[in-house]
């Protein structure tokens, strides 16, 4: 039964997915028909289709084990919360107002964005790259949807002492709102079971008698804690309107406050690249530069780790700082600032023989940096160019 989910799971990827993750489960399938041809083989005492079968399936489990595949099988796992994420995020406006969760839904955009970048990544082809940027946000990924359920059941709470403090409330109505909040417990608890039996990664296990089974709960009590809360609210239409102010008020409060934090995170950091142009001339290799601007904008010392994807077309050289690693097509950097320190990386990048009309993506490059003042952490993504051969 689980081979079987793993195979649909990745037959059918979930609607938010760019990536065709069909060769993960063509994989699973050949490693499955080679383990049934070599339990033949050892009853049937076939030494030689014993050897041969051996060698096989060890070739198949070396493939598994590449950095693509486990790209694959990761991704494809961990999108299904993002779908689920996404659909929860639509029921919102609904039930609880769309104000107070906008919070939760940036944070499913801003997933939503790096998914994006990491898609880049991955079909610029540095499978190991995108698999080390998957995995720095996969656990966020996985329990996403029991960070939505969390903050409505938060706010279904605050929303009933609010309503008990008016003289018109009546007790239907925060009876309904009381299993409304138990309700989003209940489907919060399911998500984070589901998320735990994802992030495990492991086809051995019954991912679908457990990740499914408690998608499908955690939905169903989701669905019922929103109908509860939009009927408790249309019932109490006179004891509600007393109330609008504080519910429109604190969330943009919180927002602002959100806003002038992440101001003041990225004005202690600021991150630039560009390219001299995004065109390349067609039938000779052309040459174009690349240029990555950081600066350490706080008081105290940071350490910084630049990361550039280079497109396969094109081959970097005559870096002003030398890179970490010369894989052509993932390069790093690490470094110390000082407060006030600027940083320009500069290199060169030389382009195949192209045919006119060709478009060529380059990924967004990440600054990671850590501040030593108070050790925050903040990763920067910058844009992503197309190149256009003319």
């Amino acid at each position: 039964m689980a081979v079987l989910f793993i195979l649909c799971l990745f037959l059918l990827p979930p609607a938010l997915c760019q990536i065709d993750t069909s060769p993960y489960s063509q994989l699973l399938s050949s490693i499955s028909s080679t383990e049934q041809a070599l339990q033949t083989a050892r009853r049937a005492q076939d030494v030689q289709g014993i050897i041969d079968l051996t060698n096989q399936l060890l070739g198949l489990r070396e493939n598994e084990a590449s950095p693509q595949m486990l790209f694959l099988k990761e991704y494809g796992s961990v999108l299904l919360s993002l779908e689920e994420a996404d659909y929860l995020v639509l029921q919102i406006p609904v039930s609880l107002g769309s104000e107070g969760m906008l919070s939760v839904k940036g944070q499913v955009e801003s997933l939503k964005a790096d998914i994006f970048n990491i898609e880049s990544i991955y079909n610029a082809g540095s499978y190991a790259s995108a698999l080390e940027q998957l995995r720095l946000i996969e656990s966020e990924l996985a329990y996403m949807p029991a960070s939505i359920s969390s903050a409505a059941e938060q706010a279904v709470d605050s929303l009933r002492k609010t309503l008990e403090t008016t003289s018109t409330v009546t007790p239907s109505a925060l009876s309904m709102l009381d299993t409304a909040k138990e309700n989003f417990g209940e489907s919060k608890l399911a998500y984070g079971r589901a998320a735990a039996s994802l992030l495990k990664f492991d086809k051995d296990i019954a991912i679908a008698d457990i990740a499914l089974a408690d998608f499908a709960f955690g939905r169903e009590r989701a669905e019922d804690a929103f109908t509860l809360v939009s009927k408790a609210v249309s019932n109490e239409t006179e004891s509600f309107d007393s109330i609008k102010y504080i519910l429109v008020l604190v969330p943009l409060i919180l927002i602002f406050g959100l806003l002038a934090y992440f101001y003041f995170l990225f004005k202690k950091s600021v991150f630039k690249c560009s390219l001299s142009r995004t065109t390349l001339k067609a039938g000779i290799p052309d040459k174009i530069e690349r240029r990555l601007d950081f600066v350490n904008n706080s008081k105290s010392s940071a350490f910084v780790k630049v990361t550039d994807f280079p497109p396969i077309e094109l081959h970097p050289s005559g870096f002003s700082y030398d890179p970490e690693n010369i894989d052509a097509h993932d390069l790093t950097w690490s470094m110390n600032l000082e407060p006030g320190q600027r940083v320009s990386i500069k290199y060169e990048l030389t382009s195949d023989i192209l045919e006119a009309g060709k478009k060529i993506l380059f990924p967004s490059a990440t600054l990671l940096i850590t501040h030593s003042e108070d050790s925050t952490q903040k990763k920067l993504v910058e844009k992503t160019f197309e190149i256009t051969v003319a």
